[in-house]
């Protein structure tokens, strides 16, 4: 069976490089490397598809009222164009993965795939289409709209960063917390890069993070983690075993 490695499209950061490593034989532990991977991609892209699909309706929700100038047309338009190189690669990987996979993944990798495809979503398609939004605010449009712009791309990219924060668990202290902005499109000085130096703060410093992003206020500094955690995406709560003495 041909495995043809040299048909993947090429596919942003570590995936492609993990899909495109040359496979030398058929040992059982490869075969599942690589199945991951594969199905990881394919994931990755359909949501990917999914979402630039969504972002272009919240862009055309903006005009033409808000549309002061060509800039947010050409966001839409980059929008659409990258959506139909999506739908293009994914046509490449799904057939790849037909002749490699037939259909037939493990039910114990499903799991495992659907938290990588929240971790790499939030970073191929949070950043990249923030970053775009970004790029195309009108420096010298109208302030309404400019602001319906800030709007849209915090609402995407904390959507984007609360999914991929949803699967860390209590043994992922030192993962990346993905970042969540404030309603005027900042991040606080003091969110913490990871829940480990998140649980080091002082009860004071909590109190300042939470005030920072709005987030109600309890006299508890162990509450005040819990509330900044669930404004994050985090799934779980702090017990007492991680407060800082």
């Amino acid at each position: 069976m041909s495995h043809g490695h040299g048909s993947i499209p090429s596919t942003p950061r570590r995936s492609a490089a993990m899909i495109a490593a040359p496979y030398t034989g058929p040992d059982p532990t490869e075969m599942r490397e690589l199945v991951a991977s594969m199905a990881t991609t394919l994931a990755n892209l359909n949501q990917n598809s999914r979402d630039l699909r969504e972002q272009s309706a919240r862009a055309n929700a903006l005009g033409p009222k808000y549309d002061p100038s060509v800039q947010l047309h050409a966001l839409k338009k980059q929008i659409r164009e990258q959506g139909k190189r999506q739908s293009s690669r994914i046509d490449g990987v799904k057939g790849l993965l037909k002749d490699v996979l037939k259909e037939q993944i493990a039910d114990h990798m499903r799991q495992q795939i659907e938290e990588q495809i929240k971790t790499e979503l939030a970073i191929q398609v949070g950043e990249q289409v923030g970053r775009q939004l970004s790029e195309h605010i009108p420096e010298d449009g109208d302030a309404q709209s400019k602001a319906k712009l800030t709007e849209a791309r915090v609402k995407f990219v904390n959507s984007e960063s609360r999914g991929a924060n949803g699967v860390l668990r209590e043994q992922n202290l030192e993962d990346p917390l993905h970042e969540i902005l404030r309603p005027d499109g900042t991040k606080s000085q003091l969110f913490p890069p990871d829940l480990k130096t998140l649980f080091s703060y002082s009860p004071d410093k909590v109190r300042q993070l939470i005030r920072d992003y709005g987030v109600p206020e309890h006299h508890l500094r162990e509450r005040n983690l819990n509330r900044f955690m669930a404004h994050c995406g985090v799934a779980f709560h702090m017990f007492t075993k991680f407060t800082s003495v």
